[in-house]
């Protein structure tokens, strides 16, 4: 009686590991899933949000929302769209005050002495910009107390 006890579970625990050596996903199934996670598209997807300055009621911020939504449409989602609200720095949303509109021409920071060298550049580099800064020129010397 003990040895066929023994080879019942000998026999039930084979077939149980047969059945665990069978992969969840079938080959075919693996390879889309593989193909759909790779880290190369969300990679490309923030390289190009993170080089844009992506500033509330500023055209940079239009223009993440138009890709977002591109994004979305060519991963299957079918109803998607944006939401457009009134800007004028008074009318709050919820507990925030709206934004207002700020557009950047052109912005650098140099350092001019003891070396004529340039910091930051919208141009190239958005993001060192403060948001929302206005208009201004200076010059000033290291404090030297």
């Amino acid at each position: 009686m003990r040895s066929l006890c023994l080879t019942g579970f000998l026999l039930a625990l084979s077939s149980l590991s047969a059945l665990t050596q069978q992969p969840f996903l079938s080959p075919h199934q693996w390879a889309a899933l593989r193909d759909e996670s790779s880290g190369a598209a969300p990679y490309e997807n923030l390289r190009y949000l993170t080089s844009l300055h992506r500033v509330p009621a500023t055209k940079e911020f239009d223009q993440v929302a138009q890709f977002v939504l591109q994004r979305a449409r060519e991963y299957g989602l079918a109803d998607v769209h944006s939401e457009q609200f009134p800007i004028d720095g008074t009318r709050t949303y919820g507990l925030m005050r709206s934004y207002l509109g700020w557009t950047v021409e052109a912005a650098s920071l140099w350092e001019v002495r003891p070396r004529h060298v340039l910091l930051a550049d919208w141009s190239t580099d958005p993001i060192r910009l403060a948001d929302y800064s206005h208009n201004g020129e200076l010059e000033t010397a290291p404090n030297r107390h």
